[in-house]
């Protein structure tokens, strides 16, 4: 599989945009709403590195658990695949447990993606090509 974003947890989009943006990167695209995520979200790039800037959206939005524990960071890895049905049996079968169910992602054209978590490795999300 590769890698196709850093998911990247934080307080504010904006204010957190005025720092990528000293750092070399550049909006993808606009904020876009995912309510069934209950998050607010932006691509930004630099060069070929993709990262995605998550923000909270309302009170029970699982970023505040992660902003609470560790700050704005780092907290997954998205990684595409070719066949993600297939990809997420054999990952299930390695040590990683299904966080979140096979759905629409607003913000990548609502491809399909779901979230996996393993101890030793942490979140990755899964992104169908």
């Amino acid at each position: 599989m590769r890698i196709h974003h850093i998911g990247y947890a934080v307080k504010n989009i904006d204010e957190a945009f005025k720092f990528f943006k000293i750092l070399g990167f550049e909006k993808v695209n606009e904020k876009v709403v995912d309510e069934e995520r209950k998050v607010k979200i932006l691509f930004v790039k630099n060069n070929e590195y993709l990262v995605e800037l998550i923000e909270p959206y309302g009170r029970d939005s699982p970023i505040e658990n992660i902003l609470k524990n560790s700050g704005s960071s780092p907290y997954h890895i998205c990684y595409e695949s070719k066949d993600i049905l297939k990809d997420i049996e054999m990952l299930k079968n390695d040590g990683f447990v299904l966080i979140s169910e096979l759905s629409a992602a607003p913000a990548i054209n609502n491809q399909k993606v779901c979230f996996l978590y393993n101890r030793k490795v942490g979140i990755i999300e899964i992104l169908a090509e």
